[in-house]
C-alpha cells in the first residue's frame, strides 16, 4: 500500500470518453491525482489530450508502463464487441499497475477471468468504472437501503434505464451484492417501427427489446427491460424519463420519490433536498437530505466527500459521479477502503449480462452456478 498522498495517472484511451469526460475530472482532482502521460494508437488524439494535461504523450502501451510508470492507470479504450478494453487492462495488471477500467470488465468471461487472475496475483487494487449503480442519488438510496429504512427489498425493476450489466448492477445494488443471483430468463422481441434518424447519419427502422428476470438467492427477484432504441431515438424518450422502481417490506421508490409506512394505514413520503454550494463559480454537489430522522437526533443524508472540488452533477454521466469512481481507486491505493465496484462484482454482473443472453437465445431459463460461455453467448451493443 501507498501513503496517501497525489498519484502519478496515466489515462490509456484519448477519444471523446477518455478527453471530455475522464481526464477533466482527473485535472480538477489535484489533492487526489497528477496526470503524467496519456496513451492512444492515434496520435492526433493523444496529442490534444496531453497538451491539455501537460503530460508526456505515448502511441504505444508498453512504451508508457516501462517510461512513465505511472501508479494508476484508467483506461477508457474502445468497449466490446472489441476486446482491446480488456487487453490493455491486463497488460496493466501484469505490469503491477493498478487499474480503473470501462465498462464492461471485458468481452467474455474467459477474457475477464484472466483479469481476476493478474489482479490477484499482482495485489494491486483494480476496479470497474460502473456508474449506473454510483451515482449520488443512488449512494442516497442505497444508504437508506442499507439502514434497514425499507426493509428487505423483494422486487426491483430497472426499465430502459440501461443496458445488461448496468441494469444488472442497479438490480443487485438493491436487493445486495451479497445475495447471489442463482437463475435468469432472458426473452427478446423484434419490432417494425416508423424509420427516423437515431443519430446523426445512422436511421433505424427496428428495435429490439430485451428483458429478462432474475432470480436471486433470498427469493427476491430483478426485473431488466431495455429497447435498442433507448440510447438516441426520438421516438423513445429514452433514460430521462426513466427510473429504478423498488418495493421492500415497508416502503417503496420510483425514482427520487421514496416512501415507507407510517402506522398501519397510510405511506410517508420521504422528501429529500439537494443541497448545493458554489466552487470555483459551478454550482456543486454538497449533500443529499431527507427528512426521515435517522434514530440518533439527525436525518438521513448522505455528503458528497468532493464537494471541496468544482465538479458539476446531473446524472450517470455527471462530474461527480466520475470523480466518486476515481475517488474509490485512489482510497484502495492509499489503503484507505476497499475498491467499491471490484473486478469480481465486475464479473458476477457480466456474467448474469451473458447468461441472460444465451437464455433468450435458447429459449430456457439458465442457472447461473452451471452456466459456461459458448458460442451462442455473445455481446449485442
Amino acid at each position: 500500500m501507498k501513503d496517501e498522498s497525489v498519484l502519478r495517472v496515466a489515462m490509456i484511451g484519448c477519444g471523446v470518453r477518455g478527453a471530455q469526460t475522464y481526464l477533466p475530472v482527473l485535472l480538477l482532482m489535484k489533492r487526489h491525482f497528477h496526470v503524467i502521460a496519456v496513451c492512444d494508437v492515434d496520435s492526433r488524439r493523444a496529442s490534444a489530450a496531453g497538451e491539455l494535461a501537460g503530460a508526456a504523450v505515448f502511441t504505444d502501451l508498453d512504451d508508457l508502463l516501462e517510461q512513465a510508470r505511472p501508479d494508476l492507470a484508467v483506461v477508457v479504450v474502445s468497449p466490446p464487441p472489441s476486446d482491446q478494453n480488456g487487453v490493455v487492462a491486463l497488460r496493466c495488471l501484469n505490469a503491477g499497475v493498478a487499474i480503473i477500467a470501462e465498462t464492461p470488465i471485458a468481452r467474455t468471461l474467459e477474457q475477464a477471468n484472466r483479469l481476476l487472475v493478474a489482479a490477484e496475483a499482482t495485489s494491486v487494487p483494480a476496479e470497474i468504472a460502473e456508474n449506473y449503480c454510483r451515482t449520488p442519488f443512488e449512494r442516497f438510496k442505497r444508504l437508506l437501503l442499507d439502514g434497514g429504512v425499507f426493509g428487505p427489498v423483494h422486487v426491483v425493476y430497472s426499465d430502459f434505464v440501461g443496458h445488461g450489466y448496468h441494469g444488472i448492477s442497479l438490480l443487485r445494488a438493491h436487493i445486495g451484492q451479497k445475495v447471489a443471483v442463482t437463475r435468469v430468463l432472458g426473452l427478446s422481441q423484434h419490432f417494425g417501427v416508423e424509420r427516423h434518424q437515431y443519430r446523426p447519419g445512422e436511421w433505424r427502422d427496428e428495435e429490439t427489446w430485451q428483458m429478462g428476470v432474475l432470480e436471486f438467492a433470498n427469493g427476491s427477484r430483478g426485473i431488466l427491460s431495455f429497447s435498442t432504441l433507448a440510447y438516441g431515438s426520438p421516438l423513445r424518450w429514452g433514460r430521462a424519463r426513466c427510473a429504478v422502481r423498488f418495493h421492500a417490506a415497508r416502503g417503496m421508490g420510483i425514482g427520487p420519490d421514496l416512501a415507507i409506512l407510517a402506522g398501519s394505514e397510510q405511506i410517508r413520503p420521504i422528501r429529500t433536498t439537494i443541497r448545493t454550494s458554489t466552487v470555483s463559480g459551478i454550482a456543486t454537489l454538497d449533500a443529499i437530505v431527507s427528512d426521515l430522522p435517522d434514530g440518533t437526533g439527525l436525518t438521513w443524508a448522505w455528503e458528497n466527500p468532493l464537494r471541496d472540488y468544482p465538479l458539476t452533477f446531473s446524472d450517470q454521466y455527471d462530474q461527480v459521479t466520475i470523480g466518486l469512481e476515481l475517488l474509490s481507486i485512489y482510497r484502495a491505493l492509499t489503503g484507505a477502503a476497499l475498491p467499491e465496484y471490484p473486478l469480481p462484482e465486475a464479473f458476477a454482473d457480466r456474467q448474469i449480462d451473458l447468461a441472460l443472453e444465451a437464455s433468450r437465445r435458447r429459449s430456457e431459463p439458465i442457472t447461473i452456478a452451471t452456466f459456461r460461455e459458448n458460442s451462442d453467448c455473445h455481446f449485442i451493443p
